[in-house]
């Protein structure tokens, strides 16, 4: 018989998703009970938490109590339950293990060293592997320090590890592809990165289960958890399983050509209902499905289309789709300037040749004065505006979405444009 593990990271009970939406059935603390009655419906052999279970700004109000119920639930069904310690609860995950006896619940790794735990699940021999974290943050790759030695090589290895595998310089335990291989961990499961992710297929097998719940609209797709199933000839297979209440995406609609308005409407209708009926499959937990507009191509009057956006009632673009409840959040566009001639017109020693100078050189990522200058001043009064006090209540639980490099850049990229295309349509009326 096949061993079955449920694994999942990311949590963060006490949160909900951002979304316009009733608010029904949205919060993290819903996904994980959802999470709890799969397993036990499922007959899983053991379920696998890689960090961020609870939220930091949560921890001590309805998030301990919600987490404490699924332990026991599933403590009483006879689940075994492993965990590691994120950055977000490197401190509450001791804390409630200490306060309450479980039988089957371990937590591995605590102050930042590596734990190893060897169980027997339906003839397999699975060792258990896990490093938590000590701190807020912690800068260094919890690989360098792995004991290799304490791993069995007649067993099965799944290692437990929160930490960054996309930013080398991260102050969330930095993890690299090289450190994790070489231990003799068959299969590494990860958390702090949302998005469900796999960069490694075997020897080993490394990925990022993601959160159970989408919880904004940067965090598109399909999110639940995975299904880490071990066959008694110690085969290793996954499969995700869908949790999340409400997915997030967002559909491009390519309008070059398209010069009415009701002829952009009328396309933005039929390509996005299309998206709906092609691309998006229920499952038995889906109920919301809130989607981004994304307008692109060329538009030789940008000014102008930005008008009619703004007189947009998005509501309008809606279409149904058997009980589930669908919200369009935004309609925005990255259309470029119709110029045919932006390499000559780069040349003229005007503010035309200025701006088409920086849209060729933020196309190809290129920096220059010009550009840096734009940048560091968009920079400083967007946060200016997330610091203000008014979004206070909302920074606190972390819903302000944090704008990068390429986001500005994306920003001075349409902002360019839109300026061209202004210049280009006053001369020619002029």
């Amino acid at each position: 018989m096949a061993v079955k593990i449920l694994t999942s990271a990311d949590i963060h009970i006490g949160r909900a998703s951002s979304s316009s939406t009733d608010g029904k059935n949205l919060t993290t603390r819903e996904a994980w009970q959802r999470m709890v009655t799969w397993a036990i419906r499922e007959n899983v052999d053991a379920v696998v938490l890689a960090g961020d279970i609870v939220d930091q700004a949560n921890k001590y109000f309805e998030a301990v109590s919600a987490l404490e119920d699924g332990l026991n639930k599933l403590d009483e069904a006879g689940i075994i339950v492993l965990m590691v310690s994120g950055n977000h609860d490197f401190d509450v995950l001791p804390s409630i293990l200490k306060n309450h006896s479980f039988k089957n619940v371990y937590l591995l790794g605590e102050n930042g060293s590596w734990d190893f735990e060897t169980i027997e699940l339906n003839g397999v021999s699975i060792q258990f592997t896990g490093w938590s974290f000590p701190s807020l943050h912690y800068k260094s790759d919890p690989l360098i320090n792995f004991p290799k030695e304490k791993v069995d090589g007649n067993a099965v290895t799944v290692g437990l590890i929160h930490g960054d595998f996309t930013d080398a310089e991260s102050s969330y335990a930095p993890l690299k592809i090289n450190s994790m291989s070489g231990k003799g961990v068959n299969v590494w499961v990860m958390g702090h990165i949302h998005k469900p992710e796999q960069f490694n297929s075997t020897n080993p097998l490394i990925y990022y289960p993601g959160s159970p719940q989408a919880l904004s609209a940067k965090e598109k797709g399909e999110h639940g958890a995975t299904l880490l199933t071990i066959e008694n000839d110690k085969r290793i297979n996954t499969r995700h399983i869908p949790l999340s209440t409400i997915r997030y995406e967002e559909i491009e609609i390519d309008i070059t050509g398209c010069t009415e308005e009701d002829e952009i409407k009328a396309k933005l209708i039929g390509e996005s209902d299309s998206y709906l009926k092609k691309e998006i499959t229920r499952h038995e937990y889906l109920e919301h499905l809130s989607f981004d507009i994304l307008l692109t191509g060329s538009q030789k009057d940008l000014p102008k289309l930005e008008r009619w956006m703004e007189s947009w009632d998005i509501n309008e673009f809606l279409r149904n789709k058997e009980g589930l409840q669908i919200s369009i959040r935004k309609v925005t566009h990255q259309c470029t300037a119709s110029v045919t001639n932006l390499e000559s017109l780069k040349d003229e020693p005007s503010p035309a040749g200025l701006l088409a100078q920086a849209i060729i050189d933020l196309e190809a990522g290129e920096n220059s004065a010009f550009i840096d200058s734009l940048r560091k001043e968009a920079l400083s009064s967007l946060r200016s505006l997330n610091s203000h006090s008014t979004y206070l209540p909302i920074r606190d639980t972390e819903k302000i979405e944090q704008i990068d490099e390429d986001d500005i850049n994306q920003l001075l990229l349409q902002e360019c444009n839109r300026l061209l295309s202004q210049l280009i349509q006053t001369k020619a009326e002029g």
